[in-house]
């Protein structure tokens, strides 16, 4: 069974795996593996033996909720290229919103949000409305209105590649 530090980083890598792979077209997104796998020394699985949830499975949950429907914008300018930040267009919560996955490659560094209406963490468990936010390798979600992403500059996602006919 993996530590206690192994399991909190597994679970802030799910936002993080999702928030970039959305930004980059992908239709269809899945995470390795649902069930409690292990390969030689390595254990992989949101879920335990006796099926009980890991933090990941928690994270998986919060992904689900805070990027419903997600639509990429593109990645945020954080001032700091080790400073990672991508913008969907969602519905949480049934309501129209955009939200910025964020976390930090490096140190903690704190950072104003302009227009966050609510921030959570990455199991989904809110811990702030609006301000600054500090970001770490956990990966945060911020809450903005729809059109709350122009405070910032907006790197647009890749465009889709043309397709390619052939056999």
């Amino acid at each position: 069974e993996p530590s206690d530090e192994e399991l909190r980083v597994q679970a802030f890598r799910v936002g993080k795996v999702f928030a970039t792979v959305l930004n980059e077209g992908s239709e269809k997104a899945s995470y390795f593996i649902l069930g409690d796998y292990v390969e030689r020394n390595l254990q992989y699985g949101l879920v335990h033996h006796d099926l009980t949830p890991r933090p990941a499975y928690v994270a998986f949950a919060a992904v689900g909720r805070l990027l419903n429907g997600a639509k990429p914008m593109g990645r945020v300018d954080l001032g700091d290229e080790k400073l990672l930040g991508y913008v969907f267009e969602t519905v949480v919560d049934s309501e129209p919103r955009e939200t910025l996955v964020a976390w930090s490659e490096t140190q903690p560094t704190k950072v104003e949000v302009p227009n966050a209406e609510k921030t959570y963490d990455y199991l989904g468990r809110e811990i702030g409305a609006g301000g600054p936010v500090e970001l770490s390798r956990e990966t945060v979600y911020l809450l903005l209105p729809r059109g709350g992403s122009k405070a910032w500059k907006v790197e647009p996602p890749p465009t889709k590649p043309a397709w390619q006919a052939g056999e």
